[in-house]
């Protein structure tokens, strides 16, 4: 992720790095702190309930980043999004030599007996339904039904996020090009016939 000069988002953004490429459990203050280049008493400062706190925001912004993201690339209409939004991973996964996955995955494979584990594991669920929301709309604009639309939306970002991780285990993009081929016929056809 690009560098911040806000200390507290420059260590909010330090913990999604750690997240997405190393795990929840690499995600503890200490550490934060010193893949920001931050002390550890300012850490504290703006975290004073420490590493539950930053995981909350951490998942809050890449929720909120994902979502700009998607709904910019939405509105092109639901085909060329989704190729965009396939695109921005694909990226993501290249440059990191595949190591970097979704911090939100990350949080819920190793949630298990974690403090606060519930917590993330239900503001993680809000932030996939907020991303199949937002293709929900897109897919409803485009004349798709209520309920297609829905089931869509919900298969889409399983896809892609089992997608996502499937590639950093094969170090390969071709999970993501088949779920994006997939998924770009499938579009053909339902926009085609609504």
């Amino acid at each position: 992720m690009r560098s911040e000069t806000d200390p507290k988002k420059r260590l909010v953004v330090a913990a999604i790095d750690l997240m997405r490429m190393y795990g929840l459990k690499a995600a503890s203050v200490r550490e934060v702190a010193k893949h920001a280049k931050a002390p550890l008493g300012s850490t504290y400062h703006y975290f004073p309930n420490g590493k539950q706190e930053i995981i909350n925001e951490a998942l809050n912004l890449t929720g909120n980043l994902v979502l700009e993201k998607l709904d910019q690339a939405l509105i092109d209409g639901p085909q060329k999004g989704l190729q965009q939004f396939i695109q921005q991973w694909k990226d993501i996964l290249v440059n990191s030599s595949f190591r970097a996955g979704c911090p939100i995955m990350a949080v819920l494979v190793e949630a298990g007996n974690e403090e606060g584990s519930e917590q993330h594991i239900e503001h993680a669920a809000n932030i996939f339904d907020l991303w199949e929301n937002s293709l929900f709309h897109s897919l409803t604009e485009h004349h798709v039904c209520h309920e297609e639309a829905k089931n869509l939306a919900l298969t889409i970002v399983a896809a892609v996020e089992g997608a996502v991780l499937l590639c950093r285990a094969k170090r390969s993009l071709v999970p993501l090009e088949t779920v994006a081929q997939h998924f770009e016929s499938a579009l053909s056809k339902i926009l085609t016939t609504q």
